[in-house]
């Protein structure tokens, strides 16, 4: 709201923001752009918990000289990449490849994706929050939790979801993900501190 720009870009710019720092206060410098598997809702998202979604990977930047730099940019490529064609091809992929046999999909998996350049250094799940209260078979929901097991190396799955207007952000991760455990446990103060910078 304040730099004109996406939410999406906030969310995306300051946990790569966060990324950079804990690199850095790891020994490791930091990369120029860094690759993330995506999950975001669709324009058409009904709101809610019925949740239509779209997946991909995207190439963001990582070191920046300033938040608000790293913010920018962020953004400019999400504009651009608003008409690619990339999440609607893997989202088919995906769908073919949960019809093949075992074999293929274990093989394809095994040989091709996993050692792949392509395959993203962390993956991202951005949903909106609600701004109403939810209820389910006539209960309220009044917070939400989100847990998942990193695989592949990946090291890294954040989920970043609310509830009637409650945000939670969740990191799931390898202890020794930007190379010592002690980083890792600073990487959510480094977010949140991302976040108010911006």
């Amino acid at each position: 709201k304040n730099h004109g720009v996406a939410y999406n870009a906030v969310i995306l710019s300051a946990i790569n923001g966060a990324i950079a720092r804990a690199l850095s206060d790891a020994g490791v410098t930091p990369p120029e752009s860094i690759k993330l598997g995506y999950v975001l809702p669709l324009s058409n998202h009904p709101g809610g918990f019925n949740v239509h979604v779209t997946q991909s990977t995207m190439e963001l930047p990582c070191y920046a000289d300033s938040p608000k730099e790293r913010l920018r940019r962020t953004h400019d490529i999400i504009v651009e990449d608003a008409g690619s064609l990339l999440p609607l091809i893997l989202a088919f992929f995906v769908r073919l490849m949960s019809l093949a046999p075992l074999p293929i999909t274990s093989t394809l998996q095994d040989k091709i994706l996993v050692p792949s350049k392509y395959l993203p250094s962390y993956f991202l799940t951005n949903m909106p929050i609600t701004t109403t209260r939810e209820d389910v078979d006539g209960l309220e929901i009044v917070d939400l939790f989100h847990g998942i097991s990193v695989t592949y190396g990946i090291g890294l799955f954040i989920s970043s979801l609310g509830v009637n207007e409650k945000k939670r952000v969740f990191f799931n991760m390898d202890k020794s993900v930007f190379g010592n455990e002690a980083s890792a446990r600073k990487f959510p103060k480094y977010f949140e501190e991302e976040l108010k910078s911006l």
